[in-house]
């Protein structure tokens, strides 16, 4: 779970990044799928925690 974590921590900061880089972050195809990659990262992270808290 700290890999989870850890990575998610790593892409947020790409995309922090890349989006100061970026002119239109709105509209960026790129931006966008990092920012579904983390979205779909913390669900991940929230289904996991979920099912320690039910064991």
């Amino acid at each position: 779970m700290e890999d989870l974590v850890q990575e998610i921590e790593k892409l947020q900061q790409e995309l922090i990044t890349l989006a100061e880089e970026k002119n239109n972050i709105l509209s960026d195809p790129e931006i966008y799928r990092y920012s579904c990659i983390i979205d779909n990262m913390i669900v991940q992270f929230m289904k996991f925690g979920d099912h320690k808290a039910k064991n």
